[in-house]
């Protein structure tokens, strides 16, 4: 059998719901309110730090403590007096004695003949020798070991200016360099005599 509970108790009220302004002027005020979330938190930190600095402390000295105090203190007493002295005997043995070297026991290598490498730059090529013959001279100028040299090429005479030789790569890379900002095409050649 059902039953009628609205009639008992009175009349039947629904809960007062805030109005639309109400519930927006709220949750503004709670995303503008940054006191509501602490990120850092003074006395906090301050009790973890000193509860760790103590946690350590204690880890340190607890076993000197449960063993019954301090540890005695180390009284220095005088050495006696017929102690041995340490003498070494090694550098003199050194500096006073000949170690005769027997070669016939080690082969002794061949010396390998490695090329000797010459190293050549191409500062330019010119049609007329009086051209060739002018960057030659600026060349001679700035302490460059220049020539010219003229050769036949299809049936036309080209003078080329050639800077060095140069026994090391290094030394060639740096006329090189010097050539370059001169603003001439320079060509690294390598010949091995």
């Amino acid at each position: 059998m059902p039953r009628d509970f609205a009639s008992r108790g009175g009349t039947k009220t629904s809960p007062k719901r805030p109005s639309k302004r109400m519930a927006t002027a709220k949750k503004k005020n709670q995303r503008k309110s940054p006191s509501k979330r602490v990120l850092f938190h003074g006395p906090s930190f301050s009790f973890g730090t000193l509860l760790g600095a103590s946690i350590v402390l204690l880890g340190l000295y607890a076993p000197d403590i449960l063993q019954g105090g301090s540890k005695p203190p180390v009284t220095q007493t005088s050495a006696p007096s017929n102690t041995p002295t340490v003498n070494f005997e090694f550098p003199d043995l050194l500096e006073n004695s000949e170690v005769q070297a027997q070669p016939d026991n080690y082969p002794i290598p061949e010396q390998v003949q490695n090329p000797v490498s010459e190293f050549l730059i191409q500062a330019a090529s010119f049609r007329t020798a009086a051209e060739a013959d002018r960057l030659r001279a600026e060349l001679l100028l700035v302490d460059l070991p220049a020539y010219v040299e003229s050769s036949n090429v299809r049936d036309s005479t080209w003078h080329r200016v050639y800077v060095g030789p140069f026994v090391k790569r290094v030394q060639a890379e740096r006329a090189l360099t010097q050539l370059r900002e001169r603003r001439l095409a320079a060509l690294l050649l390598e010949e091995r005599t």
